[in-house]
């Protein structure tokens, strides 16, 4: 999610600023006072008029991300790598569900698979401070008041342009929190078993089971069994 909120922001009226200054400008305006009160009203008229002022923005953005994890154990050893070149034994393997090794098994030997899978998550929190300045340029502006109340304001010409232009920017805050409390779902046991078309070559190579192909259907499955857990 993404907030910003001014913290603060001011506007000066350059025009009235230079005149009350002593800087010489056209005639940009006028105003009528009159009554009393209270009856009394004003009208303020002004053909153009020029202001800007700093603007101090808190802007935050929350992530959560998630990272499903998944725990194998076999009943017995199996020969595993990451790279697909060096191999070691393993009777157990945990990490990422999309980032599973290469499982590697000899002729004719089975391994039982039993498989638990649960949640990793957490929320990253970045919150900075951005400050600005704010120019304002305004046609044709009047406003009528009664009784130091006022009661209509508009454009009997032109309109009002505004334009923010960035300064400066500096982190308040950047922090990753963990977020725990998500039960492990056991999934089911399968198996997997060697290639037997080499049964008759003793000298050839241990079959490769396939990674991601031979799990992805139950990754898959497993995945939708988790999010139906966590909206139960």
């Amino acid at each position: 999610s993404h907030t910003s909120n001014d913290v603060i922001s001011l506007q000066l009226d350059l025009d009235t600023l230079a005149l009350m200054s002593g800087i010489p400008l056209p005639p940009a305006g006028f105003v009528i006072n009159g009554g009393s009160w209270p009856a009394s009203f004003s009208i303020r008229a002004d053909a153009v008029d020029f202001g800007a002022g700093p603007t101090f923005d808190i802007v935050q953005d929350l992530k959560l991300s998630s990272t499903l994890m998944v725990d194998l154990t076999f009943d017995n050893p199996i020969k595993a790598s990451e790279d697909g070149v060096n191999w070691s034994m393993i009777d157990a393997w945990t990490g990422r569900a999309d980032s599973l090794p290469y499982f590697s098994l000899d002729d004719f030997q089975t391994v039982n698979v039993d498989t638990s899978f649960w949640l990793d998550a957490e929320l990253k929190n970045l919150t900075d401070m951005l400050a600005d300045v704010s120019v304002m340029f305004d046609m044709g502006n009047i406003s009528i008041s009664i009784a130091g109340a006022p009661v209509w304001s508009g454009h009997l010409f032109g309109g009002e342009s505004s334009q923010g232009l960035p300064v400066v920017q500096w982190s308040l805050l950047d922090q990753t929190v963990p977020i725990g409390g998500f039960n492990r779902i056991s999934g089911p046991r399968f198996t997997l078993a060697g290639d037997m078309t080499a049964a008759n070559n003793p000298g050839s190579h241990p079959a490769t089971v396939p990674e991601p192909g031979s799990l992805s259907l139950l990754m898959l499955g497993l995945l939708a069994l988790v999010r139906r857990q966590l909206t139960v």
